[in-house]
C-alpha cells in the first residue's frame, strides 16, 4: 500500500509541520511524526499520531478508504504524545498522554470546549506516563498506560492497569498488566483469542513487534489478564512493588528525574 500520508508532502501546511519544536536544541527532528493509530470509526478511517518534540493530534480519511486520502482535524494539541481513540455506547473519546480524555463530537473533527477529564488512581503513584489506551470488557472499563521506572528491580518498560464500573471516574489501584509490553496494543482475532503487542524488550536487540497470548476474564467484580508467555507474565514480586509504589509514592531520590 505504501504511505497514506506523509508530513513533507501532505502535511507541509498544516499544524503538525508548522508548529514550533518544544524544545528544538533537544530534538534531533523536529519534523516527524510517530506513534500512529489505526481506527475505523463513523464510516471512516482515522490515525492518531504524535509529533517528534510533542504534541498530538488527529486525521481523518476524506475518502472513506484506508488508503485515504486523509487531512488534519481540528484536534491537535501542542502538549503530551500517544493519542488514541475509544467508542462506546455511540460516543467517541479522544485520549492523549496516560491519563487525559475527553468526548468527541459527532463528526469526531473538534472537542467541545477541549474539556479533558484528568483520569485519577488510588494511591501516591501514577498508572504511566504515555500510551494510554481505554478497553472495555464486559461492562467493566480499563484504563491502560505504560512506564518505565529506573527505580523497580527491572527497569523494564511494562503496561499497567486498573479497573472501574464508570468511563470517567472510581478506578481500582494500579497493578502491572503485561511486562516487557509498554505501549501495547491489544487486540482480539477471529477466532476471539486476546494478544497484546510488545515491541521494546529484552528478548531482540531491536525493537520489533511480537505478539504476546493472553486471556482475559472477569473474576469476583474485577477483570483478571493472565499472560500466557511466561517472558511476558508480571511475577509477584512486580506485583508488590507496584503496591508499595501506591502506597509510597516515587522514591524522594527520584523526584524530579525525567523516566
Amino acid at each position: 500500500m505504501g504511505y497514506v500520508w506523509k508530513l513533507m508532502d501532505d502535511g507541509k501546511n498544516g499544524w503538525f509541520f508548522n508548529r514550533p519544536p518544544k524544545d528544538s536544541k533537544k530534538v534531533k527532528n523536529p519534523y516527524a511524526v510517530w506513534t500512529p493509530e489505526l481506527h475505523y470509526m463513523k464510516n471512516t478511517w482515522w490515525i492518531t499520531v504524535s509529533r517528534n518534540g510533542g504534541g498530538n493530534g488527529l486525521l481523518k480519511s476524506v475518502s472513506g478508504k484506508i488508503q485515504g486520502p486523509y487531512k488534519e482535524t481540528d484536534v491537535h494539541y501542542d502538549k503530551g504524545i500517544d493519542s488514541h481513540l475509544f467508542e462506546d455506547g455511540g460516543n467517541v473519546y479522544y485520549a492523549y498522554g496516560f491519563n487525559k480524555l475527553a468526548k468527541m463530537d459527532d463528526n469526531m473533527e473538534s472537542i467541545p470546549d477541549n474539556a479533558f477529564t484528568t483520569l485519577e488512581l488510588p494511591g501516591k503513584h501514577p498508572m504511566g506516563y504515555e500510551g494510554i489506551l481505554m478497553m472495555k470488557y464486559e461492562d467493566k472499563y480499563l484504563w491502560i498506560a505504560s512506564g518505565r521506572y529506573g527505580y523497580e528491580p527491572t527497569n523494564t518498560y511494562d503496561l499497567y492497569y486498573a479497573v472501574s464500573d464508570s468511563l470517567d471516574r472510581g478506578y481500582s489501584s494500579r497493578r502491572m498488566m503485561i511486562k516487557n509490553a509498554g505501549h501495547g496494543n491489544i487486540v482480539q482475532d477471529k477466532n476471539g483469542k486476546w494478544w497484546c503487542t510488545a515491541f521494546d524488550h529484552e528478548y531482540s536487540d531491536k525493537w520489533c513487534c511480537w505478539l504476546v497470548p493472553i486471556d482475559i476474564r472477569v473474576e469476583n467484580d474485577d477483570v483478571i489478564v493472565d499472560v500466557l508467555d511466561e517472558r511476558f507474565k508480571p511475577t509477584e514480586e512486580d506485583q508488590e512493588v507496584v503496591r508499595e509504589l501506591s502506597k509510597n509514592g516515587v522514591p524522594e531520590q527520584w523526584k524530579g528525574k525525567a523516566h
